[in-house]
């Protein structure tokens, strides 16, 4: 498999064998522990995180079933930003759950998130993740976000993957500027 960026799955050029490594939250680890493999080894990867959570914990956690974790800082996410191998994705403002939110608040959780990666931590978002909503399809996504979005948009699909026989993760709803492009290109690599 090749590791590939959210620009890369975006514009629809890809590798045989593409693979996105997606990591969700923007967990101090990241930048500790895979950002020098990644570094080491010149491997593209995409980190998604709430921007209203930037420098403080996950929040979004029971602290009685999973402790908090520090999460990425402004500096931090910049500093993977410009080393040209990570990808920066949002997750909705605080982690919010945007399945669980009336539709107009779920519009509001997913167009503020991306506004706000560009105003408070002055980066552009490039793809976006829910979590843990799993119940979106790519139409109601394409509601959810702003019309000139065009990133990748990840979405959970617990289950298994009837062609491998392997759980299924994260499913890619659309890469957006070219899907056809990018669904005929992933397809002609099976």
């Amino acid at each position: 498999f090749t590791p590939v960026s959210l620009q890369k799955l975006t514009e629809g050029k890809l590798p045989q064998k593409p693979v996105l490594l997606a990591f969700i939250g923007g967990y101090q680890s990241f930048i500790s522990d895979i950002f020098p493999l990644l570094e080491k080894y010149q491997m593209p990867a995409a980190v998604f995180t709430a921007p209203d959570l930037a420098g403080t914990y996950n929040a979004w956690q029971n602290p009685h079933d999973e402790p908090w974790q520090n999460l990425l800082t402004e500096k931090e996410l910049k500093t993977l930003h410009k080393s040209g191998l990570v990808s920066l994705g949002a997750l909705g403002l605080g982690g919010e759950d945007a399945n669980r939110a009336p539709a107009l608040d779920a519009t509001v959780i997913v167009r503020e998130s991306l506004f706000r990666f560009k105003t408070q931590l002055g980066l552009k978002a490039e793809g976006f993740a829910f979590w843990p909503a799993a119940n979106f399809d790519a139409k109601q996504a394409a509601q959810l976000l702003p019309e000139r979005f065009t990133g990748p948009v990840l979405t959970p699909r617990l289950g298994l993957n009837k062609r491998t026989g392997k759980r299924l993760f994260y499913k890619i709803l659309f890469p957006a500027k070219n899907p056809r492009t990018v669904r005929y290109a992933l397809w002609k690599r099976r």
